[in-house]
């Protein structure tokens, strides 16, 4: 039996392993030389067993002052590993990242790490 070789890519086709490219408003400068764009890969199990949920519910007790019984914490370590995880760079330099920048690598971070807690259902996690 012949083995197949898989069809080159063609010049220009998106990265099957890619999930999304943040184009940086402002480069950052990093040991290879100036970062422009942060590829995140696609995320998958592993990644979300290693990296954890970014999200921590507590429950109150009632009539301990608290306005709501459940608070909903985001984990910032959580979000910074899958980060680091996704685009393959080191905390070092995702925290060298100015607001805007941060904020579009949070906000794909938390859309990829959301598709493992909403799984199948489409109404969103159901914890």
């Amino acid at each position: 039996m012949q083995q197949r070789s898989p069809a080159p890519a063609l010049a220009g086709a998106p990265d099957p392993a890619l999930d999304c490219r943040i184009e940086l408003r402002n480069p950052i400068s990093g040991h290879r030389g100036v970062i422009d764009a942060l590829e995140l890969k696609q995320a998958n199990y592993g990644d979300f067993i290693d990296c954890g949920p970014i999200r921590r519910t507590i429950l109150q007790e009632p009539g301990k002052g608290a306005q709501s019984p459940i608070e909903v914490l985001e984990e910032s370590d959580a979000i910074m590993r899958w980060a680091c995880r996704l685009t393959g760079q080191p905390e070092a330099i995702l925290r060298l990242l100015g607001a805007a920048d941060a904020y579009a690598l949070r906000r794909e971070v938390t859309r990829i790490h959301d598709e493992f807690e909403r799984g199948n259902s489409k109404a969103g996690p159901t914890n």
